[in-house]
Order: C-alpha cells, then sequence, then structure tokens
C-alpha cells in the first residue's frame, strides 16, 4: 500500500521475492541516457531486486534507464508503472549499497 498525492492511499498487489525496506523517500534522479534532462524522483521503497519510484506526473518512463542514487548509477529496467509509481528491476552495476 503507497500514499499517493493528496493523501490517496493506492493498493498493489505484492509480488516480491524479496521483501522492501521502506527508505522513507529518499531522492534520485532518473538518467534517460539519451542527453535528456535528468528528472528527480524518490525512492520510495527498495530489495536487494528493485525498488518502486515516485515520479512526477506526466513523466514518460522508458523501459530501461539508469538510477541514480548518491552519486552512484544503477542500470534498471522498468516492470510496471501505476499513476505516480513505477517499479524497477536492478539490471547489474556498482556493488556498493543503493541506500546505506
Amino acid at each position: 500500500m503507497l500514499v499517493g498525492s493528496m493523501g490517496v492511499v493506492v493498493s498493489f498487489p505484492d509480488r516480491r521475492k524479496s521483501p522492501r525496506k521502506d527508505v522513507g523517500n529518499h531522492l534520485a534522479q532518473i538518467d534517460f541516457r539519451n542527453g535528456r534532462t535528468k528528472v528527480q524522483v524518490c525512492l520510495w521503497d527498495i530489495s536487494p531486486e528493485g525498488a518502486c519510484l515516485l515520479v512526477p506526473a506526466g513523466t514518460r518512463i522508458p523501459e530501461a534507464f539508469d538510477l541514480i542514487v548518491d552519486g552512484w548509477s544503477h542500470p534498471v529496467k522498468s516492470i510496471w508503472h501505476e499513476k505516480l509509481f513505477v517499479g524497477i528491476r536492478f539490471c547489474g552495476g556498482p556493488e556498493e549499497p543503493v541506500v546505506a
């Protein structure tokens, strides 16, 4: 269950392989890999395999992009998109933790 804009509760079926950790709306950026301006997003929750992002309304999310968290770039794939939320899967990258 997620709380979106205006305090509206949004529920999603839980298909996770491992539990996610709430990170308290940690700021991150999407790098579209095409020279487009990076978009600031909130990292909503995270697991070793993926994460949920809160993105600005109207943001077109490609299938693959880089998620920049605390200066580290992580290649990801978009798995699902529901209103302002995007579920992603990590596709390799730095061994450093995404969020401490």
